[in-house]
């Protein structure tokens, strides 16, 4: 008897890869909550245990601390100021710069938090305390988002186009196989029209990404639904037994599967491409409200100890 046709090709594990760099990371999301949870637990520890006896943000260790932390965020800023003015492209590969600037960002508020002394008793170091705090939580969202549409944090953004290819949504041997199935191409015609067309916002983007997560478990039930009887007349004209009929159903509902995957998977990216894209025009002007807020305070602070004197 004649064997059935080996449909399905070996993929790798990790199709959204390029060189050895996956697209989304692994444990992104992990990260952001573990930066945000230390960063609560040290505010929060410290505002149990310490003490005036040990430091003051004013003066000694705290005021030290305080300036080193600061320090550390004007450097974090050259990332930014690196990738508008010509004049400091010289410096290095901007990659390396975004792992400086993330790792500045960190350490920074880390240690402006033990600078405060767990309080804040001005209104002036509030505002500065929480724009930090906004520019650190927005730095985070941005990093998690940053790793969904890039190959690593020093791979290049990933284009719709490239997508589409990894995952396979052009291969013309996955086509041929899909033609001869009644209804199977036009289902999945749809659910590339609803997930390629042109899209405009943030929402729009999210909600065609839940359309397509909803649409392709409903379109894989319809297509895979009385599979068997569609590929009985094929495999009558091959002379398959029923074990090769049944690995057939198989490979053909596991391309099903991992079509239906890569279609959600570009919807997805589509979302957050623009979710990255909104990010860029909220974290600028959070950064400027933080240099403002922070060299006012560090002026009022520096004022008001000299009048002490």
């Amino acid at each position: 008897m004649g064997a059935p046709a080996q449909p399905v090709t070996a993929r790798n594990a990790d199709p959204v890869s390029k060189n050895g760099k996956s697209l989304g990371g692994k444990g992104e999301l992990a990260k952001a909550f573990l930066l945000v949870f230390t960063s609560l637990g040290l505010y929060m520890s410290g505002d149990y245990w310490y003490d005036d006896s040990l430091y003051k943000p004013e003066e000694g260790f705290g005021y030290w601390i305080g300036l080193v932390g600061g320090v550390m965020m004007l450097l974090a800023y050259i990332y930014s100021m690196r990738k508008h003015m010509k004049w400091l492209r010289f410096s290095g590969i901007l990659s390396h710069w975004l792992r400086i600037h993330i790792w500045l960002g960190i350490v920074g508020p880390y240690l402006i938090i033990i600078h405060t002394g767990f309080r804040l008793e001005s209104q002036n170091a509030k505002y500065a305390f929480y724009s930090m705090v906004a520019v650190f939580l927005s730095g985070v969202v941005g990093r998690y988002l940053y790793s969904r549409v890039h190959f690593g944090l020093d791979g290049k953004r990933a284009q719709l186009g490239e997508l589409q290819r990894m995952l396979g949504l052009d291969a013309k041997d996955q086509q041929s196989v899909f033609a001869v199935i009644p209804g199977v191409k036009e289902e999945l015609d749809r659910l590339e029209k609803l997930v390629t067309f042109k899209q405009h916002g943030v929402w729009t983007s999210l909600r065609v990404s839940w359309q397509a997560r909803i649409a392709g478990i409903a379109a894989y039930h319809r297509m895979t639904r009385g599979l068997r009887a569609h590929l009985a007349p094929i495999a009558a004209q091959q002379q398959w037994d029923p074990k090769d009929l049944a690995i057939a159903e198989r490979q053909v509902k596991s391309m099903l599967r991992e079509y239906v995957t890569a279609v959600k998977t570009v919807a997805r990216f589509r979302a957050y491409d623009q979710m990255f894209m909104l990010w860029r025009m909220v974290h600028v002007p959070l950064l400027f409200l933080l240099f403002i807020a922070g060299v006012f305070h560090v002026v009022y602070v520096h004022m008001y100890s000299v009048s002490e004197i």
